[in-house]
C-alpha cells in the first residue's frame, strides 16, 4: 500500500493538486471533461487537468430475489481502488487498478462462467442455487504524447483484466478469465474543434474445468444450444464433461467530435466494433460446442450549456446483434490423427439487444471546480429480441425506467457534507417467452420463463447518498455511504443495495 501511495504521489507532481476536494467535487469535474471517460487516450495530452490520484476502500452489498436466474441472490464485494495522473517527459500518463474479492449466494444455472452473457448460447447448467468466491484484478493506462504542431497528439490506452472463480457446490468449477484490449487513438484540435478517432482489438480467453468434492456420484446438467434447446449431460464419471475453454476477440474503433465554445461545450462519438467468441470442450481432443458473431454500433451525445455551463444534456444508444453458431461434426477416428471435423455451420439463434439513454441534469457550482448542488430526470429503454430458428423459441421483453435524482453539498471550512436522493419507475411494456421444442431440458425453460416473469414486472425503487469530506493541506480524505431499494408488487419481488466507500483523493 505504501508503494502504491509513493508512485501516485510522484504521478501527482505534474500536475493540479491545490485547493479543497470533496468527492462531490471529484465527480463533478469528471462529469464535465467528457472527454476522460472515453477510450481515446490522446485527449488526455490537454485534458488531464484536474483529475485528482485517489486510493479507495471499498464494501458492496446486495440480496434480494429480483435478480436474473443466473445472477447471484447476495453477494458481498470488497474492493480496493487507486489512480493517478502526470507527467512524465512531456507525455502524459494515467494508470488505474482494482482489486476486487468478492462471495456470491444464490446463483443458477451456471457451472463454468466467472460472468454468465445473455447472448452466449452455450453454456452449461444445473438447477442448484449455489455460491461462488471470485477474484478480479483490473488494470488500465493511458499515454498521451506531447501536442505536436499545436494540433495533433497521438495515445494509446491498455485494459487487462485477469479474474478467477470458483463455484461452491457439486457440479462445482474452477474459472480463469483473461481480458485484453488496446486503443490507439490520435486528436487533432483546430480553434474550439475537435476530432478523435481510435481503434480497438480485445482479446479474451476463459478456462474451466468442472468437477464434483463427491467423486462418488456424477452430477446431471444441461448444455445448452440456446433459449432452452439444449442435450443432457452429467459431471463426472470418466465419460462427464472436460476442460471448456472460450476464446473471443473483438475489432472496431470510433470517431470523436468535440466543440467547447463560450457557452457549449459538446462531445459525441460513434463507435463499431465486430468479434467472435467460440466454446471448446476438452483439450486433449478440441471438439467445439458451438460459436457465436457480435457486431455492435453505438451513439454517445454530451453537452453542457449556458453562461456557467449549468445545464448538461446527455443522449446515447447501443444496438447489439448476435448470432450463434451451432456446428454439424464428424470425429475422424484415423489413426494417430483423431479430430472432430465441422462438417456445416448452421446460424441457429439470434439475439437483438438495443439500449438507449437520455437524460438532463442542472448543476450549480460554487466555483469552477467546486460542486454547489444538482438535480436531473434520466429515461432509460431496453429491449431484448431473442429467437431461436428451429425448433421454435422466442424471448423478449420492452421496458423503460424513468428516475429523478437531486444532489447537495454543504461546505463549512474544511469539511463538506453531501446529501443526495434518487428515485424512479420502471414500466414494462411486456415480455414472452416461447418455447415449441422438447421438455428433456425443462429446467432450461424454467430458467428463461422465470426471467420473463421478472422483465415484465413493474418496479419502483428509490435511493439516498451522504458523503463526507475532510480536506487537510492537498489531501482530502471521504467517506461515502450509498443505499437503495427496489420494489416489483407483481409478483412481490425486491432488492436492497448498499456501498461504503473509504477514499484519499491527493
Amino acid at each position: 500500500m505504501k508503494k502504491i501511495t509513493l508512485i501516485l504521489t510522484a504521478l501527482c507532481a505534474g500536475a493540479i493538486c491545490a485547493g479543497a476536494q470533496s468527492i462531490a467535487d471529484n465527480e463533478y469535474r469528471l462529469r464535465n471533461n467528457f472527454w476522460f471517460g472515453t477510450d481515446n487516450a490522446s485527449a488526455l495530452a490537454e485534458r488531464y487537468r484536474g483529475i485528482r490520484n485517489d486510493l479507495s476502500l471499498s464494501y458492496d452489498y446486495e440480496n434480494g430475489d429480483y435478480h436474473l436466474q443466473q445472477n447471484p441472490a447476495s453477494l458481498n464485494d470488497v474492493s480496493l481502488s487507486t489512480s493517478g495522473v502526470g507527467k512524465v517527459g512531456g507525455f502524459v500518463l494515467w494508470g488505474g487498478f482494482s482489486f476486487h474479492n468478492r462471495f456470491e449466494q444464490g446463483a443458477r444455472y451456471n457451472v463454468l462462467n466467472y460472468t454468465p452473457e445473455e447472448d452466449m448460447p452455450y453454456f452449461v447448467a444445473d438447477t442448484f442455487a449455489s455460491g461462488w468466491n471470485k477474484q478480479a484484478y483490473l488494470m488500465s493506462v493511458k499515454l498521451a504524447s506531447p501536442v505536436l504542431w499545436n494540433r495533433v497528439s497521438f495515445g494509446i490506452k491498455v485494459d487487462y483484466n485477469a479474474k478467477v472463480g470458483a463455484k461452491q457446490k457439486d457440479p462445482r468449477s474452477e474459472t480463469y478469465d483473461r481480458y485484453v484490449a488496446v486503443y490507439p487513438s490520435a486528436t487533432i484540435a483546430f480553434g474550439a474543434h475537435s476530432l478523435g478517432v481510435y481503434a480497438l482489438y480485445d482479446n479474451q480467453f476463459e478456462r474451466t474445468d468442472p468437477t464434483n468434492a463427491n467423486l462418488r456420484q456424477s452430477q446431471k446438467v444441461f448444455i445448452s444450444n440456446g433459449l432452452g434447446m439444449g442435450l443432457v449431460g452429467k459431471v463426472g464419471d470418466n465419460d462427464g464433461l472436460d476442460t471448456f475453454f472460450y476464446r473471443g476477440y473483438n475489432v472496431g474503433g470510433a470517431l470523436q467530435y468535440g466543440f467547447d465554445a463560450e457557452r457549449a461545450r459538446i462531445y459525441t462519438e460513434l463507435r463499431f466494433s465486430h468479434g467472435n467468441k467460440t466454446s471448446t470442450q476438452k483439450p486433449s481432443l478440441p471438439k467445439p460446442m458451438g460459436k457465436i458473431v457480435r457486431n455492435a454500433a453505438s451513439f454517445d451525445f454530451k453537452g453542457s450549456f449556458g453562461r456557467s455551463f449549468n445545464h448538461l444534456v446527455s443522449l446515447g444508444a447501443t444496438m447489439g446483434l448476435t448470432s450463434g453458431i451451432e456446428y454439424l461434426l464428424n470425429l475422424n477416428t484415423t489413426a494417430f490423427e483423431q479430430n472432430w471435423e465441422i462438417i456445416t455451420e448452421n446460424p441457429m439463434s439470434s439475439f437483438t439487444r438495443v439500449d438507449a439513454h437520455a437524460g438532463y441534469e442542472y448543476q450549480k457550482a460554487l466555483s469552477s471546480d467546486r460542486y454547489d448542488w444538482s438535480a436531473g430526470v434520466d429515461a432509460d429503454f431496453t429491449m431484448r429480441d431473442y429467437s431461436y430458428l428451429s425448433p421454435t423459441a422466442l424471448f423478449n421483453s420492452t421496458g423503460t425506467l424513468l428516475s429523478a435524482k437531486a444532489a447537495k453539498q454543504f461546505v463549512k471550512g474544511a469539511h463538506s457534507f453531501l446529501v443526495g436522493l434518487n428515485g424512479g419507475y420502471n414500466l414494462s411494456f411486456g415480455s414472452e417467452y416461447l418455447y415449441t421444442g422438447p421438455d428433456k431440458t425443462a429446467a432450461l425453460q424454467k430458467m428463461y420463463i422465470d426471467d420473463a416473469i421478472l422483465l415484465g414486472s413493474n418496479y419502483y425503487k428509490f435511493g439516498a447518498r451522504l458523503a463526507y469530506a475532510l480536506s487537510s493541506g492537498n489531501l482530502h480524505y471521504n467517506f461515502d455511504l450509498r443505499a437503495a431499494y427496489l420494489r416489483a408488487p407483481q409478483p412481490q419481488l425486491g432488492r436492497v443495495t448498499a456501498s461504503l466507500t473509504a477514499s484519499l483523493l491527493f
